[in-house]
């Protein structure tokens, strides 16, 4: 995920939801996976640091990553997904590929010689 100020940057003014109830649905299904422990974000598992996108809905602000164009009247359109969802099997998947790709580089660092091949004399 990307800092909570180049979210705020990009958001747009006004809240997204109308009332509490709209809110509560939209995270439900989109946040909370509809009650599916498979389909949830893992972005706001951490209670001492959530989810900027949640943060700055509760501010009154609409994240642009919440946004799937506009209505005919110019208002931002509200989508049924958020663009920076990682679900619990893509932060594993993400998490083992990390790890793969530093027990590569530990690897070919032992394979490669320890200084720079014009060093050779």
């Amino acid at each position: 995920m990307k800092s909570a100020d180049e979210y705020y940057d990009t958001a747009l003014v006004g809240a997204p939801f109308s009332n509490s109830t709209d809110s509560e649905i939209w995270f439900y299904n989109v946040c909370r996976g509809g009650g599916v422990e498979a389909r949830r974000c893992v972005n706001d598992d951490d209670e001492f640091n959530p989810c900027p996108l949640i943060t700055l809905a509760v501010i009154g602000q609409t994240p642009a990553e919440w946004v799937d164009g506009r209505t005919e009247s110019g208002e931002a359109r509200l989508a049924d997904r958020c663009t920076e969802k990682t679900t619990p099997a893509e932060a594993r998947r993400a998490a083992r590929e990390a790890q793969e790709a530093a027990e590569r580089a530990a690897l070919e660092a032992s394979h490669y010689p320890m200084f720079p091949a014009e060093e050779v004399p």
